[in-house]
């Protein structure tokens, strides 16, 4: 009798919606409305694998248009040459992407550098295995000849993370609806030069580094109504209507700053630049030492170094604080894993000739503005942001004494796709 006293107590003083969780009823189940089926046949060979080149993939209105993926292998060498001394780190093919570019019909273009289509992607993962994984299928470690023999490793695979799409599986949007328009998706895929990213040492040149990839293709994932009659332009006149394409983010071309070499302990302070009209979800901040991305013998482009007593405002205001090492602690409680992702270093060991791989993590932070939402798959949440357009925005951080750093900044804005007369357009 109390049970059911205070029961009826709590429903009386919480707002709530009547819910059944013995039957099923039409609030607990839901059924499809427009059936349909999924297929990721669609292929298309890139039309140039050279070192710094760049590739136009074009993909014709032919259904709902999901996930995206690049798959590229490096040649092997004839008998008569050696990949001695020649190395590559986890997630090479990653590190191998300048940008990517992509136009839905006739929308404007919007260009995504390479580091920040890894850090979102990452950061869309539901957990730490499932990161840990893109990074590792994005390339495996290449550390002696034998490993440069075995194609399985000179072959990788990312994820081409655009403003439509997501790697998550628990959280993906519904995909960009081709159907509605009636000009094709373009893609622009451009490769930072090799010697950009290859070790070398024990004797190898730049001439034992491959001039470009034996492979390289871009594949659709796609669902198809299993009646046309069901498409969104049978039943509305998109002449005169417009439908609106949720999206879970947009990207701005990431911000880039270089910070010198101080100790540890000393805060150096940033102005962030770049930012456009719109609301600002929030953004995401790494760092990498100069010595990481320019050393022949050492380079290691994803080692991002942690970042300490991290501080971001707007116009004099604070909006983001973590003392000393807490933004990992902070990162955590707000999203489902640390803002960070395992991995390796590679050093030469000149008494094999081959490279010994340690472990270690790459770190970024990630500082909101908006309220943190999750929603199911095929589902969406607006949450307003913060509007910092001309805004004075200033970063404070500690580098922890990792010498001379590049700081990088991905700002994440809310965005929908309005699509109509064929074509379609941003509105931030």
């Amino acid at each position: 009798m109390m049970s059911m006293q205070s029961q009826s107590l709590q429903s009386a003083v919480r707002p709530h919606e009547c819910v059944d969780t013995y039957y099923a009823d039409s609030h607990n189940s839901k059924v499809q409305c427009f059936p349909a089926t999924t297929e990721n046949r669609f292929v298309v060979a890139l039309n140039s694998l050279a070192s710094g080149s760049q590739s136009s993939v074009i993909f014709n209105p032919d259904g709902l248009v999901s996930d995206i993926c690049l798959t590229c292998t490096l040649p092997a060498l004839p008998p008569s040459a050696s990949y001695a001394g020649v190395g590559l780190t986890r997630g090479w093919l990653w590190q191998l992407v300048r940008q990517i570019g992509v136009r839905y019909a006739g929308s404007s273009l919007y260009y995504f550098q390479g580091e920040e289509v890894l850090i979102t992607a990452l950061a869309d993962c539901e957990d730490s295995v499932k990161r840990d994984q893109l990074l590792s299928l994005g390339g495996a470690e290449l550390k002696s000849p034998a490993d440069w023999a075995n194609e399985d490793l000179r072959t990788a695979t990312i994820y081409i993370k655009l403003p439509h799409n997501s790697p998550s599986a628990q959280e993906k949007p519904i995909g960009f609806p081709t159907d509605s328009i009636s000009s094709p998706l373009q893609l622009q895929i451009e490769f930072k030069n090799f010697s950009d990213v290859f070790l070398l040492n024990g004797g190898a040149t730049s001439t034992s580094i491959p001039s470009a990839f034996s492979n390289g293709e871009v594949q659709f994932k796609q669902a198809h109504l299993q009646d046309r009659a069901d498409s969104i332009a049978a039943r509305e006149d998109l002449s005169k209507k417009a439908l609106s394409i949720p999206l879970k983010y947009f990207t701005q071309s990431q911000f880039q700053a270089s910070l010198p070499s101080v100790a540890s302990g000393v805060n150096q302070q940033i102005s962030l630049t770049g930012f456009r009209a719109g609301s600002v979800q929030g953004i995401y901040v790494w760092a990498v030492r100069d010595a990481d991305l320019s050393s022949v013998t050492a380079k290691q482009p994803l080692r991002y170094v942690p970042l300490r007593n991290v501080e971001l405002s707007v116009n004099g205001l604070v909006y983001f604080r973590a003392s000393r090492n807490s933004a990992q602690f902070w990162d955590l409680v707000e999203r489902k894993t640390a803002s960070a992702v395992s991995t390796t270093t590679l050093a030469y060991n000149g008494g094999t000739g081959n490279y010994d791989a340690t472990a270690a993590v790459a770190y970024w932070v990630w500082i909101p503005f908006a309220q943190g939402t999750e929603v199911l798959r095929d589902e969406t949440m607006l949450t307003n942001g913060l509007g910092i357009a001309n805004s004075v925005v200033n970063l404070t951080l500690d580098t922890g004494g990792a010498g001379a750093v590049q700081v990088y900044a991905a700002y994440i804005y809310n965005a929908t796709l309005l699509a109509s007369g064929g074509s379609v357009e941003y509105v931030f």
